[in-house]
């Protein structure tokens, strides 16, 4: 579990907050050298609908849905909230993430996903929002990728850990559908590395729209 010390505990908007899984989201024999089927090592939990989780969890193939869900069943119980970057997807992001780390003891929260809407700059009340969570966990901010509003869901490319990046322009417009975009391969590496540890993580650049608050989280502990 995280040792990230906690805020105080403060009253949560019942209206916004997830139920527990009933049952188990993963049931499936592993198969050696089929990764498909092996557990995912972390769950996508939206905070709201349409967040992305399905999305980014077909990307990344170390990544589960969950829907909106907490996964207290499964093996692997690390959660990655994800909200879209608007201000009443954020606050709701703010209430989830409270709720993981206070109030569901079997998952472990490590960080939040806020996935553009549009391209360019966050507007200040976003940044605002985004700026209230960065305290209490890992923030991962992905560009807006206009691509994955082209293709089928199941039709996307797929990240795997260890993956060569192509980070050259020519690569940068390689279909979704042959490769995933730099920017979700930079977020796999990072929550790869944050799972299982920094040996884990492949030496990708910073490249155009994707930052993250690690390193400054890191520095403070």
């Amino acid at each position: 579990m995280s040792d990230r010390v906690l805020p105080r505990v403060i009253a949560l908007n019942e209206d916004f907050l997830l139920d527990k899984a009933a049952n188990r989201l993963w049931d499936s024999e592993v198969i050696a050298d089929d990764t498909s089927t092996f557990a995912p090592l972390w769950w996508f939990v939206g905070a709201h609908g349409g967040a992305g989780t399905t999305t980014l969890a077909t990307l990344l193939a170390p990544a589960g849905d969950a829907g909106h869900s907490w996964p207290v069943h499964e093996e692997n119980r690390v959660c990655v909230v994800v909200a879209k970057a608007s201000v009443p997807s954020l606050e709701k992001a703010h209430q989830v993430l409270l709720q993981g780390q206070q109030q569901v003891e079997t998952v472990d929260v490590i960080g939040v996903v806020v996935v553009a809407e549009t391209p360019g700059k966050y507007p200040n009340l976003v940044k605002n929002k985004i700026d209230v969570l960065r305290p209490l966990t890992t923030v991962w901010e992905l560009e807006y990728l206009s691509d994955l509003r082209l293709v089928e869901v199941d039709k996307l490319g797929m990240w795997l850990p260890g993956d060569v990046v192509d980070t050259t322009r020519r690569g940068r417009k390689v279909s979704v559908i042959e490769r995933v975009p730099v920017s979700v391969a930079r977020l796999g590496e990072e929550i790869v590395a944050a799972v299982l540890g920094d040996d884990f993580m492949v030496d990708v650049p910073s490249e155009l729209g994707f930052s993250s608050n690690k390193e400054d989280k890191e520095g403070e502990e």
